[in-house]
């Protein structure tokens, strides 16, 4: 079974377009606290929501760290099905580890389930803000 910072490496050494997945996130939370994105009504971003923005940056840079590998998003320019496979598997596996990872460190469901609805609205808005072709299938 392939780990995921072989799979990394691996699109690291293609010649892929691809993004790191830390840097993306700060640039999110900057763009939501200097009103560069807002509400569906149109009013900033509440400063909870900030603040829980920022714990999940925490804990993403922790993973990395515990998991020794740096998290890409890759870029789909073409509608390629085998690497559209390879990028599902890729974050079906990310989303798995970090579960896991966040179930070692004694965290409760309703825990989680809040940092997958924050990065799930990361990942829309690499999609829907940023125009950014990384697929939808971030869960």
């Amino acid at each position: 079974m392939l780990s995921i910072n072989h799979l990394t490496q691996k699109m690291i050494t293609s010649d892929k377009k691809s993004l790191l997945l830390i840097p993306n996130f700060e640039k999110f939370i900057s763009h939501s606290k200097y009103g560069k994105r807002q509400c569906l009504s149109g009013k900033p971003v509440a400063n909870g929501t900030l603040v829980q923005y920022n714990s999940v940056l925490k804990l993403l840079v922790a993973f990395e760290k515990d998991q020794n590998a740096t998290f890409r998003i890759l870029i789909l320019n073409k509608k390629n099905q085998k690497t559209n496979y390879a990028e599902k598997l890729y974050w079906k596996r990310f989303f798995r580890n970090l579960t896991l990872w966040l179930y070692k460190k004694k965290c409760l469901d309703n825990y989680i389930s809040n940092i997958a609805k924050t990065l799930r609205t990361f990942f829309n808005y690499l999609l829907k803000e940023r125009c950014l072709q990384i697929g939808t299938f971030h869960y």
